[in-house]
């Protein structure tokens, strides 16, 4: 018996100002793939993954997510179904710390008082980064000072650590160094 995909996009169809970007698409991802898609600047990666993560409303179409139909109006719903998204533009906010970034809307506090129980948030995240083997990253960094690489590795522990079970790059090689690709490589295939 086939296992149901984690995620399937059926007939998706999306244009903007009559401009068709996605015509009669069809995607799906079991878990355990990894699948890359390939295209020229414009051909609709970004817009796919904007509709499948409800950034963009799909003119036509059906998602589905581990076989029941979605139609997500926000990422934080696609979120809350075990997508996490790492866009080209990272969502790093540069003069905050490696921890700060990673707890940024869930911070961890001290019960009540609504103080921040920052020494658990850098336990938690030099934890999230070992495990994906990155030791070279302290928590109270300024994120900001760190390479493009870096961000990209604290926005995968971050990714990992709202327990997401599927991982979306858009273009995570752009601004990379060799070195920097090999490692992602790396962690890619660490999470299979």
């Amino acid at each position: 018996m086939e296992e149901t995909p984690f995620v399937e996009m059926n007939y998706i169809d999306k244009s903007f100002s009559g401009n068709q970007v996605l015509k009669d698409v069809h995607f799906k991802v079991a878990k355990g793939e990894v699948h890359a898609l390939m295209g020229e600047n414009g051909a609709g990666k970004s817009t796919l993954i904007k509709v499948l993560t409800g950034i963009h409303a799909r003119d036509n179409g059906v998602i589905k997510i581990k076989g029941r139909e979605v139609d997500y109006s926000n990422p934080k719903q696609a979120e809350q179904d075990g997508i996490a998204v790492i866009h080209q533009e990272l969502n790093i906010i540069p003069h905050l710390t490696v921890a700060e970034n990673m707890f940024l809307g869930k911070e961890l506090t001290y019960g009540k008082t609504g103080i921040l129980n920052t020494k658990e948030m850098k336990k938690q995240t030099e934890a999230s980064l070992y495990a994906l083997g990155v030791t070279n990253i302290p928590p109270d960094a300024t994120a900001g000072e760190l390479s493009v690489g870096k961000q990209q590795m604290v926005e995968i522990a971050r990714a990992l650590a709202t327990n997401a079970e599927l991982i979306v790059m858009d273009e995570p090689t752009a601004a990379l160094t060799e070195r920097e690709i090999e490692s992602l490589f790396k962690v890619v295939q660490s999470l299979l």
